[in-house]
């Protein structure tokens, strides 16, 4: 039913050629280029360079999605060059995955930066940002998937109530959400986001825990009900790909990836279009 993928992120030491070449290697149908340095930093790749990873996508037939820019960046800050810094690099991110050809984009939300940070003031910030986002993401025929974050303190798109405020306020049909599995078992709630968000979601990361850190473990050595988890996505009709994040830092990447995409299909009956 669905085309399984993993990060370039599970990669970080490889070129991001030799990645999507060993991505494909281990038998995935999909990929997601994190847009971070030093694989795909967008305002580091000339023309020449996104052509040829749209090349290496199209070579092995790899549907793809681009994780935008977030590291040392924040879509809501209250100083304003930082917040301005922040959706210029979502922005330049929207652009490379345009060039790539690439229709889904995943983004990180804002977060508080002090506890004195006004919450109605972060949450208008949300939306004034991602309104611009959204026009800019339309414009070049692309979807932003905004990704429900940890539950920890300063975060503000963590709980079901927050994404369906999110989506539901900004009423953009080219924005959704990035149901971070292992994020929202650490609510406690998992099951209710598929249940409450299922409308909203439109890209999905999938790695395990045990509802503490470490976060994204790898499939089946944690205590996420794996197999109920993708049986409610089908019921609720989900379409998108399904993105596995879970390594183990002390084994080669290959063999990690194979042991997650081996995993997940002894646990449930082939999720995929093969």
């Amino acid at each position: 039913m669905w085309r399984i993928g993993t990060s370039t992120r599970v990669f970080w030491q490889y070129p991001i050629m030799k990645a999507i070449d060993s991505i494909a290697s281990v038998g995935y149908k999909a990929v997601e280029i994190w847009a971070e340095h030093p694989q795909a930093m967008p305002r580091t790749l000339d023309n020449s360079r996104r052509e040829a990873i749209r090349q290496a996508i199209g070579k092995y037939d790899l549907l793809a999605t681009l994780h935008a820019s977030f590291r040392d960046l924040n879509l809501v800050s209250l100083n304003p060059p930082v917040r301005d810094e922040s959706v210029k690099q979502v922005r330049e991110s929207i652009e490379l995955a345009h060039d790539l050809g690439v229709r889904c984009v995943c983004v990180h939300p804002g977060r508080l930066t002090g506890t004195r940070d006004s919450l109605t003031e972060a949450w208008q910030l949300t939306f004034d940002v991602f309104q611009d986002l959204a026009n800019s993401a339309a414009d070049l025929g692309i979807t932003l998937a905004v990704e429900n974050m940890e539950n920890r303190n300063k975060e503000m798109i963590v709980t079901p109530e927050d994404c369906v405020q999110l989506v539901n306020t900004l009423k953009k049909p080219n924005v959704g959400i990035t149901l971070d599995i292992a994020h929202a078992n650490l609510t406690g709630r998992l099951r209710d986001f598929i249940g409450t968000v299922a409308g909203a979601i439109v890209h999905v990361h999938l790695s395990d825990n045990t509802g503490a850190r470490p976060v994204h473990m790898p499939i089946g050595e944690g205590k996420i009900d794996i197999p109920s988890v993708l049986t409610d996505l089908r019921r609720e009709s989900y379409k998108g790909l399904i993105v596995i994040e879970g390594y183990q830092p002390d084994m080669a990447p290959e063999k990690s990836a194979k042991k997650n995409l081996e995993k997940v299909m002894s646990l449930y009956n082939k999720p995929y279009d093969q």
